[in-house]
């Protein structure tokens, strides 16, 4: 991701107004400092900050371009650059410090400040990296996540997802929109006024020079092609190797494939007795329930019997006593009727 560009400056009314760039416009706005003070050396040119363009990052290619604010954007009274489409994607922040251990106008991103000599701004960037404050650190570190970030794999699969490579999968270091920096408009301006102050031995000079630059340049962009090749081959080498794994593999898993099938013919086997062992286990039951059920009934039966030879048993054992007490009873009636007989008086 882009960083955004956060501007601090003084509102008319003396309070501090922090104003946030969103990334809907990736866009760096150039702010215009406040005027120098005493013992200040970066001055600055109102008009070429308000012509000045501002650096945009395209995302879809990963690489920095020129973007013109237009005729749209306009100065404020504050020193303030517009927006171009009035207040989209401008947010307020309250979450800054009031103070600014640079100054009152503050910005992260690349600001240009007309008539700022080089060793200014080395002595300004040394001491801001000396300096331990947080606020400089977190700057370091959000600009080097914001770069690493930014950026997105030239190649993606099927379902778009980024395809993860080597050290080349995005191109090589010297060559490519990664490695082409994006010149400010005002440079072409200061080129062309310093080039109308030298003399054609100056020029010579720097010609020879520039070309001496390129072909050291040309020696080492050649030598990272061969590295590149040398890249290329180490990654057929590997694609090589996991083929090897591969064809490992497909073997491994023929070779299953030929257990899995013994295997399975052993227990086709083994079922087929096993089912026939079933069928003559539930066939052998079925007859020993048959069986079981038949003794049972005839048992029940031989109960049902022996019960009605007991009863029967007591009633011919009660029939005997009765024949027993009846005649021992007879004989006696018998024996009193003889009697009464004799005597005559029975028939009295």
């Amino acid at each position: 991701m882009t960083s955004a560009s956060i501007v601090q400056n003084n509102t008319p009314s003396s309070e501090k107004s922090i104003y946030f760039d969103a990334s809907s416009e990736p866009s760096m706005q150039i702010a215009q400092p406040a005027p120098a003070t005493q013992g200040s050396q970066v001055q600055y040119d109102s008009q070429m900050a308000a012509t000045a363009p501002a650096v945009s990052y395209d995302y879809a290619h990963g690489s920095k371009y020129l973007d013109y604010l237009g005729p749209n954007a306009q100065n404020n009274e504050d020193g303030i650059i517009q927006h171009p489409h009035d207040s989209q994607g401008w947010l307020p922040a309250t979450d800054l410090p009031d103070e600014h251990p640079i100054g009152n106008s503050t910005q992260i991103g690349p600001t240009i400040a007309r008539g700022a000599s080089p060793t200014s701004s080395s002595s300004s960037a040394r001491a801001a990296r000396g300096n331990g404050s947080p606020t400089n650190a977190g700057r370091i570190q959000a600009t080097s996540l914001d770069r690493s970030g930014s950026r997105r794999s030239t190649f993606t699969n099927k379902e778009g997802r980024t395809v993860v490579g080597s050290t080349f999968i995005n191109g090589a270091g010297t060559t490519g929109p990664y490695a082409v920096a994006q010149e400010d408009g005002s440079l072409h301006a200061r080129t062309a006024s310093a080039e109308e102050a030298l003399t054609p031995k100056q020029k010579l000079k720097i010609e020879k020079a520039a070309a001496k630059d390129s072909r050291r340049l040309s020696k080492v962009i050649k030598q990272e092609a061969k590295i590149e090749k040398q890249a290329l081959t180490v990654a057929i080498d590997e694609l090589a190797n996991l083929q090897k794994f591969q064809k490992a593999a497909v073997k491994q898993e023929g070779r299953a494939q030929a257990s899995h099938a013994k295997v399975l013919l052993s227990f086709k086997k083994t079922e087929a007795v096993y089912l026939a062992a079933k069928t003559q286990y539930e066939a052998a039951l079925g007859k020993l329930n048959a069986e079981e059920e038949a003794l049972a009934t005839i048992r029940n039966n031989a109960r049902e019997v022996t019960e009605k030879m007991q009863e029967k048993s007591q009633e011919i054992d009660g029939l005997r006593t009765m024949l027993n007490v009846d005649e021992r009873e007879s004989e006696v009636k018998l024996a009193q009727l003889k009697g009464l007989r004799k005597s005559g008086s029975i028939w009295r």
